[in-house]
């Protein structure tokens, strides 16, 4: 728009009052509303694309934890469709299908460096991830619904047989179809091999949700921080083993609880029947591991 967001008159402010009453206006906040005027909302006066918006408004989240990273923006609609708008959008998807159909055109890929990313830190994580990253998968959804449905198109994508899984070939020609990642097949098969946690040659929808999950806590030190204080129920500053594993038989997740329990064991590394962050973070975190 060609104004900062947080605005002060500086014929009114100077030195450090202008910082001062610069600083109290992030405090409050970036109001996603369009309005007359200038200030910490939309101008009214300068109309853009609703995908524009949505992407703006998530970059000024007051809350860290809830706020884009840098590598989630890159993810963002509005980016990877070239700041086109949703109708532009069908239009040239539509075009494309046209020519795809004649023949004309091959599909291009959607596993982007950031994608390829996600996979390679849930391959080199801790097996507790697999008990964790369940647990958050609702609200990965509800905070990152852009993301999930890139999820959803990059399954259709890859399940080119459309039988509901992924199995290894169709997982290695996806990959190596993409442009911006360079692996090597050692890399490709142990991916593939930490998506598949029931091991049974395919992985299903939620294992790529597992792993953008996973993705999304390690994102940012606030949301590991708060996972943690959310599995603390007597916020006593540690993780119960006995609670964890509670919550892991109600949610039977995978159909796996009892291999998921052994797993939770080996993360109390001093063997308290407790896990502390540190013992949390060493697990969940691919610097760690």
């Amino acid at each position: 728009f060609g104004f900062p967001p947080f605005y002060v008159d500086p014929t009114k402010y100077y030195g450090q009052r202008e910082a001062q009453a610069i600083y109290r206006l992030i405090q409050k906040g970036f109001d996603s509303k369009v309005k007359r005027g200038y200030g910490p909302w939309f101008p009214k006066k300068m109309p853009v694309s609703d995908e524009a918006k949505d992407l703006m408004a998530r970059l000024m989240e007051s809350d860290t934890s809830k706020r884009l990273t840098a590598k989630e923006a890159l993810q963002h609609s509005w980016i990877l469709n070239d700041g086109k708008s949703s109708k532009e959008i069908k239009k040239d998807n539509k075009a494309k299908k046209k020519e795809q159909d004649d023949g004309k055109e091959e599909a291009g890929s959607s596993i982007t460096t950031e994608v390829g990313y996600q996979f390679a830190n849930f391959a080199t994580s801790n097996q507790f991830k697999h008990a964790i990253t369940a647990l958050f998968r609702d609200k990965y959804q509800q905070m990152r619904p852009q993301h999930f449905d890139n999820l959803k198109k990059l399954f259709k994508e890859l399940d080119t047989d459309g039988n509901g899984t992924i199995d290894y070939g169709e997982f290695k020609n996806g990959m190596l179809k993409s442009k911006d990642l360079n692996l090597s097949e050692d890399d490709i098969k142990k991916m593939f091999q930490e998506l598949d946690i029931n091991k049974v040659g395919e992985i299903d929808f939620e294992a790529l949700v597992n792993a953008a999950v996973h993705d999304y806590l390690i994102a940012s030190d606030q949301r590991l921080y708060e996972a943690f204080r959310e599995l603390d129920d007597d916020e006593d500053g540690k993780i119960k083993t006995a609670e964890l594993k509670k919550k892991i038989k109600e949610m039977d997740v995978y159909g796996k609880a009892d291999e998921l329990l052994k797993i939770i064991d080996s993360v109390d590394l001093d063997k308290d029947g407790t896990i502390d962050y540190e013992e949390f973070l060493r697990a969940l975190h691919p610097d760690f591991n």
